[in-house]
């Protein structure tokens, strides 16, 4: 059973040229990435409108409003906005001490609001002009001369006269070099951003710096408004903050060899790590080792007969933070439970990831 396992696994790893590691074949895992700050206990967060330059808080209040709906679009909190902000709310000199004014307003307007996040918000478009410089190397058809001078290149023809064009022999290359001028539209927006505990205005958390994010009228966005511009570098903006304070989705690649093994006992401080229970053993031992990226996900192992769907044993468990690389998760099983309800013969060992139905890894052992 092993065996056939194990060949299984060489052969797919040859046909995709070499991608096999030690350790198995390996597989993406999604799970959520959670900021340091998380507690589940946060469940109610409220956005207040954002401060922006003099003269243009309606900047602000929309920046707040796309915080919001990505921060609902993520699902992990309840979100509620808090508007209308008295402008002197927002212009206290220390975030310390705009965090307690903005989270008096909370309590005021909506005490069932855990934390809040407020911040900063610089916003423009700009019109920007310059000089900028490229080059890059092809290979023409037919060469009607060395270094400068006129020729026929790839699907054209005689237009190649100009600075910079030289003939590498090595290679039977031409270099071309040129200098242009650009003329844009750029819309930047930079924020600071903190989230406090409502109850008293304590920060929990702080980008570590400014964020910006820029669009230009090049590509896809030729020919934008000034507005649509702006409302991009907006949108693009929040969706980072949102990211940067509610659990974001990631892949992450594990191997099987190493997330999921499974042992009857444990002598000398080493596992004994087998696939084939005999008629003597007591226990089935799932050991559990995860990357760091797991860390606070919920992962489920089940027991099934093998081809069935309906599992005779589950158990389940939040990988920790804080841990080290070769941190193992230790999971028991009843074997004698197992036998009474499915008999002998062979098992599936799932394990399933926080975010998907099917598992993510499959192993056979066999009961005796």
């Amino acid at each position: 059973m092993r065996t056939t396992r194990t060949i299984r696994c060489m052969y797919v790893g040859l046909l995709t040229a070499g991608l096999l590691t030690v350790g198995g074949c390996g597989k993406k895992m999604a799970v959520r990435l959670y900021p340091e700050f998380y507690s589940p206990e946060i469940q109610q967060l409220a956005v207040a409108d954002f401060r922006a330059q003099a003269g243009s808080q309606r900047v602000g209040g929309a920046f707040a409003r796309q915080v919001a709906d990505a921060l609902r679009e993520n699902g992990t909190y309840t979100v509620i906005s808090i508007t209308g902000l008295d402008p002197e709310v927002l212009a206290a000199d220390t975030p310390a001490a705009a965090a307690r004014e903005i989270a008096r307003v909370v309590r005021e307007r909506s005490p069932e609001a855990d934390t809040v996040l407020f911040g900063q918000v610089l916003a423009d478009v700009r019109s920007v002009s310059g000089y900028g410089r490229g080059g890059g190397y092809y290979r023409p058809r037919l060469t009607f001369g060395i270094g400068t001078g006129w020729h026929s290149v790839g699907r054209g023809f005689g237009t190649g006269i100009g600075t910079g064009w030289g003939y590498d022999p090595w290679y039977d290359d031409y270099y071309y070099d040129r200098s242009y001028r650009y003329d844009r539209r750029e819309a930047r927006v930079t924020t600071v951003s903190f989230l406090a505990r409502a109850s008293d205005g304590e920060i929990l958390h702080g980008t570590p710096g400014a964020v910006t994010v820029w669009y230009a009228d090049e590509g896809v966005y030729r020919g934008a408004t000034r507005r649509q511009l702006l409302n991009n570098a907006l949108a693009a903006a929040a969706q980072r903050l949102a990211a940067e304070y509610a659990p974001a989705r990631e892949e992450v690649t594990v191997q099987p060899g190493e997330v999921l093994r499974t042992a009857q006992g444990r002598e000398n401080g080493r596992w004994d790590l087998t696939d084939e229970f005999g008629a003597g053993a007591e226990t089935l031992y799932v050991l559990i080792e995860l990357p760091a990226e797991a860390a606070r996900n919920a992962f489920r192992v089940a027991i099934a007969r093998n081809g069935r769907s309906t599992p005779l044993a589950e158990r389940t468990l939040t990988w920790p933070a804080d841990v080290g690389d070769d941190h193992v998760e230790v999971l028991e099983f009843d074997l004698d439970d197992l036998r009474n309800q499915g008999g002998t013969g062979e098992y599936d060992v799932r394990f399933y990831g926080p975010l998907e139905d099917d598992p993510v890894f499959t192993r056979e052992i066999e009961l005796q």
